[in-house]
């Protein structure tokens, strides 16, 4: 009877292990296909795993997202139209194209591995931004250091015997006489490089402030100091994969959970979710190279060696406080649906009209896609259209399609009382009720008379000389007092 128990125990044990032989070998295959929508600003896409393993892919949204280091090589050779003595500069300008400068989500440097902070964060502060633009030169062999300057943070490639200084976060590169692009230490020694420069880049709404006293003084202090970072770059973070368990599914993009905040508490102003749905009961662990933004639902999970039981929902910000990259959780124990959300860089999340949805990776035949609506609430274009001081060109495309934006008009505002008059005009030609135009006047009032008694209205009024009205006045309407009066600060500082 013990033998035939053992003889049981050996044939399902090779049984097992074949299965799970076959499973692992199964093809790698690449699916592609086409899905026009209707309301794209409304639309969210839906994978769903009908089989009874776990699918193991990565996916491009209209040729978004990126598999792998050398996809993202791929594509800044795309950028260069195979002029290799350019590289460094179109690397630059993926950076500048895929990126946003914020206050970053963490302070580990591992959010800089390229493809979490290109495929999931898509922000950072000057300091993240140039790291990643090192990162990224360095694939291509090209020696890099970093600057710290006097309140910022940048990076230079080292290019034809001289070191070039490009900066991610205000976009923005300088000529020295030669017509070379200069490096930190020449600007540091002569200023008119940058306040009378010979190339302007006007990529977006905010370039002037590129040109100012106020960006100069940051490289003509004399605490410019060379700041090394030499950290090679981990594979284990730069390959791009969704691991869905059987009957899960994958849902993108979309704003899937709220009050998510930087390493300093501040609400993050433009982000995008993709969400794993796991069905009932499913227990093991789920392996996805995106940054988690938080879990929903009720259960008990092994994250980062440390055990956890969720109650209704968590964001990020409590479980570990993003110390370290969260590349796998144990789920120990549910009974409903599991809602893991992660995050997803808004600035490859858009869809248009007509998407094409490409995926990669082994047992893939049974997955089903589709698309369906959801409401504004949720939406991420639609939450774009609304973000205070978020003025690039990206906003500008999605307020005219959204039909927010009429047309694009500047004013000339010199002080207070002229702003208030134009704020008023605009309110009355989009027919606001009295009763609204009060509520919003005196919000407006409300901020500008909180501020500092020194505040740099000169600087603000510049700034709003160089801005559409329809952004500054749909920012006054949209963005809270607190955070609006918090942006005025933080611009004047500037």
């Amino acid at each position: 009877m013990k033998f035939k128990f053992q003889i049981t125990c050996i044939i399902t044990f090779v049984f097992v292990t074949f299965i799970s032989c076959e499973q692992n070998r199964q093809p790698y295959k690449n699916i592609s296909k086409i899905y026009v929508v209707n309301n794209p600003e409304n639309t969210c896409f839906r994978i769903k795993n009908n089989s009874n393993t776990i699918s193991h892919f990565s996916f491009k949204l209209n040729g978004n997202f990126f598999e792998s280091t050398n996809d993202i090589k791929n594509e800044v050779y795309n950028l260069t139209a195979n002029k290799n003595d350019s590289l460094f500069y179109y690397a630059w300008k993926f950076i500048c194209k895929n990126c946003y400068s914020n206050a970053s989500l963490t302070k580990g440097n591992w959010s800089t591995s390229l493809i979490l902070y290109i495929n999931s964060i898509g922000f950072g502060l000057c300091g993240k931004e140039a790291i990643v633009l090192s990162n990224l030169w360095k694939l291509f062999g090209y020696n890099t250091r970093i600057r710290g300057l006097n309140g910022h943070i940048v990076p230079e490639v080292f290019v034809n015997n001289k070191w070039q200084m490009l900066d991610p976060a205000y976009r923005v590169f300088f000529l020295n006489e030669k017509n070379e692009i200069a490096s930190v230490d020449e600007l540091s020694k002569n200023s008119k490089l940058i306040t009378n420069p010979k190339k302007i880049e006007k990529n977006d709404l905010f370039y002037k402030l590129r040109y100012s006293d106020n960006y100069a003084k940051l490289y003509t202090s004399t605490k410019n100091i060379k700041i090394i970072y030499n950290d090679e770059i981990s594979d284990d973070f730069n390959n791009f994969y969704i691991e869905l368990p059987p009957n899960a599914s994958v849902e993108f993009p979309g704003i899937f959970i709220k009050n998510t905040k930087t390493i300093n508490s501040l609400e993050i102003p433009y982000y995008s979710n993709l969400k794993i749905k796991i069905p009932p009961n499913w227990n093991g662990k789920i392996k996805n190279n995106l940054i988690l933004a938080g879990i929903v639902g009720k259960g008990k999970f092994t994250i980062n060696r440390e055990k956890y039981y969720v109650s209704n929902s968590i964001t990020i910000n409590y479980i570990s406080g993003i110390k370290e990259f969260i590349d796998e959780i144990d789920i120990l124990e549910h009974k409903d649906t599991l809602e893991l959300i992660y995050f997803l860089n808004p600035n490859l999340s858009e869809v248009v009209t007509t998407n094409t949805i490409s995926i990669k990776g082994t047992n893939i035949d049974s997955l089903y896609i589709n698309h369906f609506n959801i409401p504004d609430s949720i939406s991420v274009l639609k939450k774009l259209a609304k973000q205070y001081f978020f003025y690039e060109n990206k906003r500008i495309e999605t307020l005219k399609k959204s039909k927010i934006i009429d047309s694009l008009n500047y004013i000339s505002i010199k002080n207070k009382k002229e702003l208030e008059t134009e704020f008023r005009n605009y309110l009355t030609l989009k027919k606001h009720s009295n009763k609204e135009i009060t509520f919003y006047i005196d919000k407006l009032n409300n901020i500008l008379d909180s501020l500092p008694l020194n505040y740099n209205y000169v600087f603000f009024y510049t700034i709003i000389n160089n801005i559409p009205s329809e952004l500054i006045f749909e920012d006054i309407i949209n963005a809270s007092e607190s955070n609006f009066r918090e942006t005025l600060i933080n611009i004047a500082n500037k």
